[in-house]
């Protein structure tokens, strides 16, 4: 799968990511009523990681409300009863849709990730469960991080109305700006690690085989790496952060967040400067994990007398 993300073949994603922003914002230059998240940072990784994966146009909506369903699933207020009907039901359409789709792509292989996850190769191959598993892993790290990437980020930049105008006098500042973002609003604010030996961190002794939650948000506003770690600053530069995880599992999409959110960027910030938030909080996703805004209404700010 990592050649499937290398840096070098997700620029090809470019010019179609920048079609998708394009689209989007245009409902935005029309005055019309903007909701950051349902027009643009859902439709924007939704879009390109289904076409990457080989996932019909049409169908693009349905894997958006499976992956909601998922997190909310996992990770809400109703985790407690995983199996509510409506949750049962979007995980049954899921795996249904992507057992027929995995079988023609096994009859007929295509250019796309589907076909490459469920190719026979010797020795190498993934069991069809297996498959089937990093199908929905894709699906849900490939939408719901980066929209909330987006979603975090323009909100920061909202809220630091100075850092705002730093950037829009120069763009060339927006990977640090993402860097910083993701740092400072963490859109996976935790992960799970199971112990292999009996250790001890922090004067806190972790036996062999305990799970150990670690709290990404957390590390990534610690003072010792990142002094006023609570300050939004653009022009940090935060070498170092843990927003795309660490070691093996470091995000195997990362630098596809990071093209998208440039993309959605470059795009919004010479608008945003006349923008603000309808919601001065909007609310947030119901969730332990994932962070970001579940709506972000967009709207004309006054002009100043």
């Amino acid at each position: 799968m990592n050649r499937g993300f290398s840096p070098r073949r997700i620029t090809l994603w470019e010019a179609r990511a920048k079609e998708v922003v394009a689209e989007c914002v245009a409902k935005l230059d029309r005055g019309e009523r903007f909701d950051l998240v349902e027009d643009l940072s859902v439709p924007l990784p939704v879009t390109v990681i289904a076409e990457m994966l080989g996932v019909e146009p049409e169908r693009q909506r349905d894997f958006k409300r499976w992956s909601d369903a998922i997190i909310s699933g996992a990770t809400g207020a109703h985790r407690a009863n995983p199996f509510r009907p409506e949750l049962m039901q979007a995980f049954y359409d899921l795996l249904t849709y992507l057992s027929d789709i995995a079988r023609a792509r096994q009859r007929a292989p295509q250019n796309d990730l589907i076909s490459a996850i469920v190719s026979r190769g010797e020795g190498d191959a993934l069991s069809p469960q297996d498959a089937m598993m990093f199908v929905v892993l894709l699906l849900v790290a490939g939408n719901e991080t980066t929209t909330n990437l987006i979603g975090n980020a323009v909100s920061a930049l909202l809220d630091h109305p100075d850092q705002l105008a730093q950037l829009a006098a120069n763009p060339a500042l927006i990977p640090d700006a993402i860097e910083e973002a993701v740092r400072f609003d963490t859109p996976v604010q935790a992960v799970f690690r199971t112990a292999t030996a009996d250790t001890e961190i922090a004067g806190t002794r972790i036996a062999r085989g305990e799970v150990v939650a670690v709290l990404l948000g957390s590390a990534n506003r610690d003072e010792r790496r990142f002094p006023g770690g609570e300050r939004f600053d653009i022009a940090r530069r935060p070498q170092g952060h843990l927003a795309f995880g660490f070691g093996k599992h470091f995000c195997l999409g990362a630098s596809l967040a990071r093209l998208e959110a440039r993309i959605a960027l470059e795009a919004l910030v010479p608008r945003l400067v006349a923008l603000r938030k309808r919601e001065a909080r909007p609310p947030i996703i119901e969730s332990f994990i994932v962070r970001g805004p579940q709506r972000l209404e967009l709207e004309r700010a006054p002009r100043a007398a």
